[in-house]
Parts: C-alpha cells; structure tokens; sequence
C-alpha cells in the first residue's frame, strides 16, 4: 500500500491511496517464498484506490473545530489536541 501526496490540474493538493495490482501480491509472495533480494530493475504496479483532500483550519480561523488523537497505552488511553499550523 502506498499514501502519497499528489496534485491535480489545477495544482490542489491531494492524497492517493494506491494497491499493489493482484500480478504485483503474486509476484512479491512468490519472491518472499524464494528469499529472494528485490532487484533494482524491477518494476511493480500499483493501482489508485482512493483519493482525499482536506481543509486545513486552525484556531484563529472562524468555525474552528478543536481536534484530538487518541494513544493505547499499556492499560489506559491517553489524548491531546492535535494542533495545525
């Protein structure tokens, strides 16, 4: 799987969500079945699944939304405020 920033026509930017085609799953299983060393002229394809965009806000702008992440840790969850700048 591969997320990587793109842009469009109109130079907005995005994030395309890509898979390895199903040729490309069969060939990497049946190398990691081998051991064998990816060569460096080797090529693999990938197909884009998804796209996202998103609109950045931060505090000093109107309709702001306070946003927050949440970590596992050992036997309690923690959280803090994911800030954007």
């Amino acid at each position: 799987m591969i997320f990587r920033g793109l842009k469009d026509a109109d130079n907005k930017d995005y994030i395309g969500y890509s898979l390895a085609t199903v040729e490309t799953r069969a060939q990497r299983a049946r190398e990691e079945e081998e051991q064998q060393q990816e060569e460096s002229d080797e090529s693999y394809d990938f197909k884009l699944i998804r796209e996202y965009n998103w609109n950045r806000k931060d505090k000093s702008m109107k309709d702001f939304e306070e946003n927050y992440f949440l970590s596992v840790k050992d036997d309690s969850i923690v959280y803090n405020e994911l800030e954007t700048r």
